[in-house]
């Protein structure tokens, strides 16, 4: 996705608002059970734009079928479809998401952890790894047992984050979209003195 937006500068900008939006939405009315719906829909738009866009930029721009932006655009709208079906099941599932997620995770960082320890010796480092795949591996179990043994609702807690990094992510490609304008329009500026430059020594 990173190679089409480079074509399209001003698509930074409608992502970073977006992203805002969502993320003040989210933090606002995360405890509020009965705006979810409405949030899996918000979050159901996002994504079917991107998907859109995606695609059609993958095909305006010739990539092939098989090329990494096609796939991601038929996934995001896959998605997309599937939280306008159901935009509750998603917020109701992020602590089995999360949770599978984090099991997934450190298992493969055990793993490969495990394999260094065995073919290149410990280090520090792969002990920090290996400590943090097993805290991922507790932590997915302790998610899943709770939320679902009734015990603990982690839906909202997981939703605030979510909304924190989504402003925090909006925020840092807004900030990066104004500096990659400024410098643009410098470098431009700068190309226009030396073609002035030029022709001035050419006249005289």
């Amino acid at each position: 996705m990173k190679k089409l937006f480079q074509r399209f500068r001003w698509l930074y900008y409608v992502e970073a608002a977006l992203l805002i939006v969502m993320g003040v939405l989210i933090i606002c009315f995360n405890a509020n059970e009965s705006l979810h719906a409405t949030i899996g829909y918000i979050i159901a738009i996002y994504l079917l734009m991107n998907a859109i866009f995606v695609l059609s930029a993958s095909i305006a721009l010739n990539l092939p079928i098989l090329d990494a932006n096609f796939f991601t655009g038929l996934i995001l709208l896959t998605i997309s479809i599937w939280l306008f079906a159901e935009p509750t099941l998603f917020i109701n599932a992020l602590p089995l998401i999360i949770g599978v997620a984090s099991i997934g995770v450190g298992i493969v960082v055990v793993g490969q952890c495990s394999m260094l320890f065995v073919t290149l010796g410990s280090t520090p480092r792969r002990i920090l790894y290996f400590v943090c795949g097993i805290l991922l591996f507790v932590f997915g179990i302790t998610i899943i047992s709770l939320n679902y043994s009734g015990s603990v609702d982690f839906s909202d807690v997981i939703l605030l984050i979510l909304g924190i990094l989504l402003l925090i992510d909006g925020i840092g490609i807004l900030v990066d979209a104004i500096r990659l304008t400024h410098a643009t329009h410098k470098i431009k500026k700068d190309a226009d003195d030396n073609v002035i430059e030029a022709e001035i020594k050419e006249e005289k």
